[in-house]
Formats: C-alpha cells, structure tokens, sequence
C-alpha cells in the first residue's frame, strides 16, 4: 500500500474485489488501563507493536511542547488492537480518546470487513465503519467511501448491511434480515440505507467533477 488512505481520489461506486483499506469507529468501555488516554489529545501514534503480553507504542503529542515518548505497558485482553493483531491483521490507532478509538486496517478483500467488524465487536461496545477505500494499481483508479457523514443511524444500518453482504452479488442478506438484527422496521432499514447511499453517491460525483475541471 503506497498511498496515503485520506488523500485517494473516488472513480466508482462500485467495490470490486480488490485490496481495501477501511476505518473503523470502535466505541469502548472507558479504558483507564490504557496509559494513551492520560494524554492530552490529539495524540499521533506513530508506531505500535505486540511482543508476547506487552505493548510498545511510540506517539507524538502535539501540546504545547510537542514530543515523541515510548510507551511500555501489559496489554490488556480488551485492547482492540491486540484482538486485530492476534488475528494477523496490521491495525494503526488513527485516533484515541477516553471512550473510543479509530482504528485503520489495510484488508486483502471485503470479506475481511465482516471478520474485523465481528473481532472488535468482541471487545467493544459498537463498531461502525467511517471509510472504506478500494485500493487500486495506481491512485487515479482508487475509489473512497466516506461515512463520516453520515449519521450515526445510518453508519450503523450501512456497517451492518456491508458485513452480512447486502451489497455483494447476489446478495446475501435482505433488507427484513437487516431490520430483523436492528429490531426496527424494514422501511426504516430502507430510509437509512436509501439517504446513506445518496450521500455516498454525492461524494463520488463530486470527486468525479473535480477531476474533470
């Protein structure tokens, strides 16, 4: 992966199978454990790895004196990013905070979403995905879902309809399989789905006529 997630350029709308990179919002019990959330945000990890029980995160704070400090500590089995490390992925802690992390993970395909968003579910409260981008050859031809728009209804009915592979083809779930899991209405699921879409479609034909100016 050689380019930067947040600066892609969208071109479709529709996900292939192909590499991915996808970012999630992991909402957690308060994790005083965890000696990042001690710090004054923002915090910038710049480095994070798992030998044995410990971890070791290098981290940039941006206070008024901005410095990079090394931080050792036992992990605990709650941590989100151990759970995705355990299992083979390579997760960054994109942002921290007392009550929720945003994790970005490079996957190989979007099968994998559904096998991430599952692992953090385990050990968070919820999780939603934020953005979803389609890794292509060279950046011209990547494509960028962004969610953070969206509310957090939506993001939760779009996490939820991607990872029980309602937009794959032919479709594994339905609309009344999705509300089912929600415990609401299918014309609800339908609303939240249908205003998330067109918000998403926005994004890509506003790219698209950028690039084409």
């Amino acid at each position: 992966m050689n380019s930067t997630p947040g600066q892609t350029t969208a071109s479709t709308f529709d996900l292939v199978e192909c590499s991915l990179y996808a970012e999630f919002d992991v909402r957690v019990d308060p994790i005083e454990w965890c000696p990042l959330v001690e710090l004054d945000p923002p915090v910038d990890v710049q480095h994070q790895q798992f030998r044995d029980e410990t971890c070791l995160i290098d981290v940039r704070t941006h206070s008024d004196e901005p410095r990079t400090i090394r931080i050792t500590q036992e992990c605990d089995s709650l941590c989100p990013s151990k759970v995705l490390t355990d299992a083979g992925y390579i997760p960054r802690l994109n942002e921290i905070r007392p009550e929720r992390v945003v994790i970005g993970i490079p996957l190989g395909d979007r099968t994998e979403v559904q096998d991430v968003v599952g692992r953090l579910r385990s050990v968070a409260e919820s999780v939603t995905l934020r953005k979803l981008v389609q890794l292509g050859t060279d950046s011209s031809a990547e494509t960028t879902m962004d969610l953070t728009d969206l509310t957090d209804k939506q993001r939760e009915t779009v996490t939820l309809a991607i990872t029980r592979g309602y937009y794959r083809q032919p479709r594994h779930a339905s609309v009344d399989d999705i509300a089912d899991e929600l415990d609401i209405s299918a014309a609800a699921v339908s609303q939240r789905l249908g205003a998330a879409e067109s918000k998403v479609m926005r994004q890509v034909f506003d790219t698209l006529a950028d690039g084409c100016e």
